[in-house]
């Protein structure tokens, strides 16, 4: 049986009594848990409530406490120590600078980090993208894709903040993971001056996405 359910098994966004993040947030959750109920050992999916409004002397006791800003708003643990970090953002949401330290302080300890904008993208990435991360047995390649699946979003999403549209032809997929990234950077790369010449303040969003492949390959290639 597969950890992660389809997106058909999601409940209609229509019928969810939550509005807003919280809504996408919830039809995760709700499809998580009925498709692990029968599970043995049974995985966990929980929220850390890290929202809200406080006074100061509450903010100073929740933090003494252990509450951390920027902590992700979902938790996926699975058999075979596999755990997800998942921060739920809607179509405007913009990732915060503490976030972004967060999610890359998760990313270095070796476990996935995901932002995701719907849970339709939330199952489709966790069931995709990073099968190929989660179930690798090399720990280097396990932490190098985790790595890059995770910040080539953060830096994929910072280039569509400044641009409306990148138009690319879809990439033929390769036998083996490395050489998929590798063909992806190449086309990325050969498209740089064109995406980027009517707007030269694009350039340096663009080649932050480059540099995250490149470093990405590197550890794949040298360190796995």
């Amino acid at each position: 049986m597969q950890l992660i359910p389809n997106i058909d098994t999601l409940q209609e966004l229509s019928t969810v009594p939550i509005k807003g993040e919280g809504a996408q947030q919830a039809r995760v959750v709700a499809a998580l848990r009925r498709h692990w109920k029968d599970m043995v050992p049974q995985p966990l999916v929980f929220a850390v409530p890290n929202g809200g409004s406080r006074n100061k002397l509450e903010a100073m006791g929740m933090k003494a406490q252990g509450v951390t800003a920027g902590i992700h708003d979902l938790i996926l643990m699975m058999p075979g120590e596999k755990t997800i970090m998942l921060e739920m953002k809607d179509t405007k949401g913009v990732v915060s600078s503490v976030q972004k330290q967060i999610h890359v302080q998760v990313i270095d300890l070796g476990y996935t980090s995901i932002i995701a904008y719907s849970a339709d993208m939330v199952l489709t990435v966790a069931d995709d993208a990073h099968k190929a991360h989660l179930y690798t047995d090399n720990y280097a390649q396990h932490v190098a894709l985790g790595s890059f699946y995770a910040d080539v979003r953060v830096a994929m999403d910072n280039f569509a903040e400044s641009t409306l549209a990148m138009n690319t032809d879809e990439v033929e997929v390769n036998e083996t993971i490395v050489d998929d990234i590798e063909a992806s950077y190449n086309e990325l790369l050969a498209m740089r001056d064109d995406v980027t010449l009517e707007d030269p303040a694009l350039q340096n969003s663009f080649d932050e996405l480059l540099s995250v492949y490149r470093s990405s390959l590197y550890k794949l290639k040298r360190l796995s």
